[in-house]
């Protein structure tokens, strides 16, 4: 099922809703994708620069299909990336549990949260940077160009 990713703000936070089933090649195109937006980023902040950091909702998942040597790619993968805050967005418990996982084996800063929102005022506290850039209009819901494809 599709996955969209999206600069909230540009070069600094990444927004990504994961709808319906997701499995390890919707995952893995995903990644692909994120990385070469995290990468791009990286190169532009320069190596001083601000970490990009990731919102991932994924309220609207309802089925997670992905196989204990895709949880190995992923964990190996995310190691080699410069990452900053990576925000959780859901309430099923199984799949923060899981996520939180893979985030610790990756090295990556990883906190959940019931709401896009309850994230975003956890970035405004946690960077004063980007506060002013998240207290503008932005839209939260799901952008169709911003499809990855594959997914």
């Amino acid at each position: 099922m599709p996955i969209y990713v999206r600069w909230l703000v540009e070069n600094q936070v990444m927004l990504v809703h994961m709808v319906g089933t997701i499995d390890a090649n919707d995952v893995l195109a995903y990644l692909e994708r994120s990385f070469e937006m995290r990468d791009q980023a990286n190169e532009v902040n320069g190596v001083n620069g601000p970490l990009v950091h990731t919102i991932s909702d994924t309220s609207a998942i309802t089925q997670q299909n992905i196989d204990l040597k895709t949880a190995q790619k992923i964990m190996k993968s995310l190691k080699s990336q410069k990452i900053g805050w990576s925000l959780y967005v859901s309430t099923d418990r199984v799949q923060i549990f899981f996520s939180s996982l893979a985030h610790q084996f990756g090295g990556i800063r990883f906190k959940p949260f019931s709401t896009i929102e309850d994230a975003l005022d956890f970035l405004r506290e946690a960077n004063d940077q980007l506060d002013e850039a998240l207290g503008s209009d932005y839209e939260l819901g799901i952008i169709e160009s911003a499809r990855v494809e594959g997914t």
